[in-house]
Order: structure tokens, then sequence, then C-alpha cells
């Protein structure tokens, strides 16, 4: 139930992934990434990815990278 412009035109968004998920044979995914703070550069406050994340610097990019074969896979 978005409280704001800004939720819902991304609800609107995820209706509209999934109403094309529906007649299509593309399997889709919806993550939802919320960090309103961000990280500090010493990592006392927000996210401590894993190791194998580091690189990609946030899970999406570490998403998009296994879908494309980059890396081998991801664990969420």
């Amino acid at each position: 139930a978005p409280i704001n412009p800004y939720g819902k035109a991304k609800k609107m968004a995820e209706d509209i992934i999934l109403d094309f998920s529906k007649n299509s044979d593309m399997a889709v995914m919806i993550l939802r990434y919320f960090n309103v703070i961000g990280s500090d550069p010493e990592g006392r406050l927000g996210e401590a990815p894993r190791p194998e994340l580091r690189e990609q610097g946030r899970i999406s990019g570490a998403c998009f990278d296994a879908a494309r074969g980059i890396i081998p896979g991801l664990k969420v």
C-alpha cells in the first residue's frame, strides 16, 4: 500500500513486470532493496556485504552478474 508518488511508481513497475510474466514464458523475480542511510566506509553502519558481493558493491549488481554468467551464481 504505497503512501507517496515514489512508492506508487515502484508498485506500478512491479505490477507491469508481473503482468508481463503472466503473458510470457519469462520467469521474473522482484527484489526490493532499500537502504535509506547508506553504508559507512569503515563498516560501522549499513550493509556489510559478503566477500563475493564486495566487487559488485550491491546485491543488484551481483544478481545481474550472476544472470549474465559473469559470476558462477548467487545465494540470497
